[in-house]
């Protein structure tokens, strides 16, 4: 008798000693650490019935996993401004020059918006330096600012700007492949205001790309037009540099290019609190639009003189003004203004994430614990026929994931599933393997 339960304990504590190391293996290994994440959020999902969450990343993710209940949001209203070639002439040139673009964004920032965003890049060849300091003077009295450049790739690239670098999200904050993102290495023309401290510089066209009269069904997802074509997020080095609308909800949010989170094929994470955007495989917009966007329409005229924009909207400016590029040869995937209003107020109606819920992983003594009784189990029953072992050691796994859901539903603690399904695939293939060499009683066949 002292003899069998010797021999239990041994293999006991072999197959311990095999969960215990897939414990480290997964806190250590990329891939399994990334499948017992899925895991983690598939029971989480079926503990929820339903109810979106999303899971932050956590300083101390081995041992800790926040998770926040997500909602849908409420669209602000934006004031689109509209700039056009300006056939009546209220300008005295068009394009329109610095002195005039500093004119209607003073205007604009008087009027009470927060947040700006120019869709058409602010390049000349002859501009006068005091005329471009004053404008970089001007959008700098913003909170945020998004700029725009058009990007390309060259055979021959060039030295990144500053500027760039500093509107770019670092590819750690990136989760899943990002090769199959468009890649960029030139500026087609350089902006000629850089200089505002607040500004993030996004692209609207990615000139390497195909043009829209020759993109086919294939190079398309599903969805509305205004987006099946519009890539996320362009990659230059070891950067991403956000398109338009997603630097407008970045701006919007008050959110730098550090808080951003991308999951490739997953979504978009503007910030801890701001909205989730979804995207595909490709990191391309995959969101559904609002049919009715929330929006003030003006035209550029509007702004040269400060009081014309007030008797025209006299309630409360909203925060963001868009200065959209109206004319007619307007390069931009979503090609008029009213297509971008519908992608930008969009975002504002994606759900975003609530409180934060912490989710602590069990203590170690508690793990090893669970492991200990996980890997007795089938050794205290060696003396059963050995065709029922392998049933009774997935029963033994069942159970195991069964008490854990129960530990993540009612107390919101969890712990790794690998370990606990190695430790029971090898107590049971253990007791399986040595039940022929122990002692049975007389009336038990062999």
């Amino acid at each position: 008798m002292a003899t069998t339960w010797i021999i239990r304990v041994i293999l006991a504590l072999i197959a311990l000693e095999a969960g215990i190391c897939t414990i480290f293996l997964a806190e250590q290994w990329g891939p399994l650490r990334a499948q017992e994440e899925n895991v983690f959020r598939r029971f989480l999902s079926a503990s929820r019935m339903g109810r979106q969450f999303v899971v932050d990343e956590s300083p101390n993710r081995e041992r800790l996993r926040i998770v926040r209940p997500v909602k849908p949001g409420e669209p602000d209203p934006i004031l689109r401004v509209d700039v056009d070639e300006d056939p009546q002439r209220y300008f005295e040139s068009y394009p329109l020059r610095p002195e005039d673009w500093t004119v209607i964004v003073a205007n604009a920032r008087e009027f009470g918006t927060e947040v700006i965003a120019i869709e058409t890049p602010l390049t000349w060849e002859d501009a006068g330096e005091l005329h471009l300091r004053t404008l970089d003077r001007t959008i700098g009295a913003f909170d945020q600012a998004v700029l725009t450049v058009d990007l390309r790739r060259s055979p021959v690239g060039q030295t990144r700007p500053v500027w760039i670098h500093r509107s770019g999200i670092p590819v750690e904050n990136v989760r899943g492949n990002i090769r199959l993102l468009p890649r960029v290495n030139r500026i087609v023309i350089p902006p000629s205001a850089t200089g505002a401290p607040n500004a993030l510089f996004s692209f609207r066209v990615l000139e390497s790309e195909k043009p829209l009269e020759e993109m086919t069904p294939e190079d398309s997802i599903p969805g509305p037009e205004e987006q099946r074509f519009l890539p996320a997020f362009a990659v230059w080095d070891d950067i991403l540099i956000p398109s338009f609308p997603v630097a407008v909800a970045m701006a919007h949010y008050g959110v730098t290019p550090d808080e951003v989170r991308v999951s490739m094929g997953e979504h978009i994470r503007i910030g801890d609190a701001g909205p989730i955007v979804a995207i595909d495989e490709f990191g391309r917009l995959a969101y559904e639009l609002v049919d009715q966007p929330k929006y003030l329409s003006t035209t550029a005229k509007t702004l040269i003189a400060p009081d014309t924009i007030t008797r025209e909207f006299p309630g409360a400016a909203p925060r963001m003004v868009v200065f959209a590029d109206a004319t007619t040869t307007n390069p931009s995937p979503w090609e008029n203004p009213r297509r971008l209003m519908r992608l930008v107020s969009s975002v504002d109606a994606l759900p975003r994430p609530q409180a934060p819920e912490a989710h602590p992983r069990l203590p170690v003594w508690g793990e090893v614990l669970f492991l200990a009784l996980v890997a007795l189990a089938p050794n205290l029953f060696l003396r059963m026929r050995k065709i029922l072992l392998p049933f009774l050691s997935v029963l033994v796994i069942a159970l195991s994931i069964l008490c854990l859901s129960a530990l993540l539903y009612f107390e919101k603690t969890w712990m790794p599933m690998a370990p606990v399904i190695v430790t029971g695939v090898v107590g049971g293939l253990l007791a399986s393997r040595f039940t022929a060499f122990l002692p049975r009683p007389p009336d038990l066949p062999a």
